[in-house]
């Protein structure tokens, strides 16, 4: 019985090791703004897959405070951006809109031994659907982009 603890132990250990070591191998950037900003990824001798995900910044924004008597405040929301990113790699390009709710995540395949341009481009406000209006950003949106297979982001 203590064997098999020990081995049922030493299999959690390893799983943890190998789930811990693939994190790090994976490469990220992430992006916090409402402008435009662009990336380098290079693949090596894997075809890789780009990930886009975005997060949401903090908006000031005006809310009823009594609607019958027409009087508003001012109120501090979370709320998405909506992101335009473009891959490109010689002569080909494509592009993907991330926009809570309907995209909340891109994905993109990069062929193996290429060098791609991602550009991450924010277009304002995501289109959820709120109570509020006049917004303004206090705490920037983020698009996370991520690959896997050992490619590099610069």
């Amino acid at each position: 019985m203590k064997n098999f603890i020990r081995m049922i132990a030493l299999t959690l250990v390893l799983a943890l090791g190998l789930a811990i070591f693939s994190t790090a191998l994976a490469a990220s950037a992430s992006y916090k703004g409402t402008g435009t900003t662009s990336y380098t990824i290079t693949t090596g001798k894997k075809d890789a897959t780009l990930k886009i995900s975005h997060s949401a910044g903090k908006v000031s924004a005006t809310a009823w405070k009594n609607a019958i008597k027409g009087t508003t405040k001012t109120v501090s929301k979370s709320w998405y951006g909506k992101f335009k990113v473009t891959v490109s790699c010689g002569g080909s390009s494509r592009s993907a809109i991330v926009n809570y709710p309907y995209n909340k995540t891109a994905t993109f395949k990069l062929n193996k031994n290429s060098t791609y341009k991602v550009k991450v481009e924010c277009l304002g406000f995501s289109d959820q659907v709120g109570t509020v209006w006049n917004l303004k950003w206090k705490t920037n949106p983020r698009a996370k982009l991520s690959v896997n297979n050992w490619a590099k982001i610069k």
